[in-house]
Formats: C-alpha cells, sequence, structure tokens
C-alpha cells in the first residue's frame, strides 16, 4: 500500500473517531467497543486517540469494562463547544496530514510535497474550461 492511501486510511479513521465520540457525546464510547464499531486494530486506533487527546478534541477516562481495565471517551470540552470549520477545508490535504508540524517545524519543504502538488493540480484542471 502507498504511503499517500495509508495517510488516506488514517485520515478517514480519524475522522470516524472523532465523529462517534462527538455523536455519543457525555456518555461517551468505550474505547474496547470502538474498535469493533470501525474496524480498526487497537495498534493503529491507540495511536490516533492519543494524538486526538493530545491535539484536545478528545477526553478519556479510565473505567472497568465487562472486568477489564479499558477507557471511555468523551469530547473534550473544545469540542463541546462545536467550532464550526468551513468545508471546503476537508479538501485540503494539508488539514489531515500527519506530516504536518514537520511542515510547520520547517523539517519539511512545502513545495516538494507529492501530495499537495497532487491536490493543486487536480484543482487546476477542474476549473480549467
Amino acid at each position: 500500500m502507498t504511503a499517500e492511501k495509508q495517510s488516506l486510511r488514517y485520515k478517514y479513521a480519524e475522522k470516524m473517531i472523532i465523529e462517534l465520540v462527538k455523536n455519543a457525546g457525555d456518555e461517551g464510547v468505550v474505547q474496547r467497543e470502538l474498535w469493533k464499531k470501525i474496524g480498526l486494530d487497537s495498534r493503529r486506533g491507540i495511536k490516533i486517540i492519543r494524538k486526538l487527546e493530545q491535539q484536545g478534541v478528545i477526553s478519556r477516562e479510565e473505567i472497568v469494562y465487562k472486568g477489564r481495565k479499558t477507557y471511555i471517551l468523551k469530547p473534550a470540552t473544545m469540542m463541546r463547544a462545536q467550532i464550526e470549520i468551513p468545508s471546503f477545508l476537508d479538501e485540503i490535504p494539508c488539514v489531515f496530514c500527519p506530516d504536518l508540524p514537520r511542515c510547520e517545524s520547517n523539517l519539511e519543504n512545502v513545495a516538494n510535497c507529492e501530495i499537495l502538488n497532487k491536490w493543486i493540480e487536480e484543482r487546476k484542471r477542474r476549473n480549467d474550461p
């Protein structure tokens, strides 16, 4: 699988997790059950969960569920405010790119980003008569 496809799968899984947690509201989602709902293995999922927790999008609370330690995931305070993000930002690959911190810290030259350049070329083609 190409790096671009893996990145898209990661972004999709991240969006699914955010939506499920957001829809669960204050009741929350049991982390162990989340993997079944979105068809994701826990190793990959926990990386996404930790990232979202660090970003302040979700919060995790330790619980015992069916006799085992797990976490309940709830929307963080920031998410509860329901900040409206313009839908056109979903199209820009940089918004959900896992390498964004590298670009932001100048470790990566944005002009050399293959995914961004493909996206720009597609936009140009769509807008050309």
